[in-house]
């Protein structure tokens, strides 16, 4: 398998490079406890071999979001309490890249992460708006791909809420991005 060639190549790229592009598949397919899991058992910090890249800042990213959701589905509070904490710490890292002048590139990410941990607290107002704009500027920086996951998130979300009428308006958005974006598995 793919996994077992990179796991046992001594190329430490290969194998960061394997590991961020399963997690994107996770995340992207939101198999959160796929994606938690790959997490418990990395051995090795994929950033370590990705350090400027983009694939360091989009490990991060995925990184915080799966730790969120990982959060939301915790059964025991300290589980809850770990993950939660960890996703924060990270998102605090994308958050201070964009403030020094960083990457605006990640602006929408952080929105996206945002929303993540207002649902998480309860914060429904705060969830929806981070959620509408982490669509909007995704959609206006040109990251098609993550304003399909944005709307896939907000359609879980509003779903979750029981709101049916959002929850059809933001799959219909995110089955719009990923047939653009070319991913067609993902239009379920």
């Amino acid at each position: 398998s793919f996994e077992a060639i990179a796991n046992n190549n001594s190329d430490v790229m290969i194998r960061a490079k394997t590991a961020i592009s399963r997690m994107e598949l996770f995340v992207f397919f939101q198999d959160w406890s796929s994606a938690a899991q790959l997490l418990r058992k990395l051995e090795e910090d994929p950033r370590a071999a990705a350090v400027g890249s983009w694939v360091y800042v989009r490990y991060t990213f995925l990184e915080s979001l799966v730790s969120f959701k990982a959060a939301q589905a915790a059964s025991s509070w300290a589980t809850k309490r770990r993950w939660k904490k960890r996703g924060i710490r990270l998102m605090k890292q994308l958050h201070k890249w964009i403030s020094k002048g960083g990457n605006p590139n990640i602006v929408h990410s952080l929105h996206l992460l945002t929303a993540e941990l207002a649902a998480m607290k309860g914060n429904h107002s705060k969830a929806k708006e981070s959620f509408k704009k982490a669509a909007l500027v995704a959609t206006t920086n040109g990251f098609v791909q993550d304003k399909g996951l944005a709307h896939a998130l907000a359609s879980s979300y509003y779903a979750g809420q029981g709101d049916q009428y959002w929850a059809d308006y933001h799959r219909t958005n995110s089955q719009d991005a990923f047939r653009e974006w070319g991913a067609t598995a993902l239009l379920v």
